[in-house]
């Protein structure tokens, strides 16, 4: 049979190429691209590993994400404008 890319079960499993190449290795997989090819047999041994049913203990132990409530939206206060002083006018040089 046809070897399987690891971007394949990646996508299969809808989680990312990396995870799934991580998973391979730790598994004493040869693997060192998401281009590379795992046999029939390999294939099945990380869809196990990284099923849904082998995730769920993971999930079971790590914390639940704090919820987070939305910011409020704060308008900044207008800054009056600066009043502006006429500037005196430079003297025109006498003529003599």
């Amino acid at each position: 049979m046809a070897k399987v890319r690891i971007y394949e079960l990646a996508k299969e499993l809808g989680i990312e190429s990396k995870e799934v190449l991580e998973k391979a290795k730790a598994l004493g997989m040869a693997v060192k691209t998401a281009s590379s090819g795992l046999e029939p047999a390999e294939a099945d041994q990380v869809r196990g590993a990284l099923s849904p049913a082998a995730g769920a203990g993971k999930a079971a132990d790590a914390p639940a994400p704090k919820a987070v409530a939305p910011a409020a939206v704060v308008e900044a206060e207008e800054e009056p404008e600066a009043e502006q002083v006429p500037q005196p006018e430079p003297e025109a040089e006498q003529a003599e």
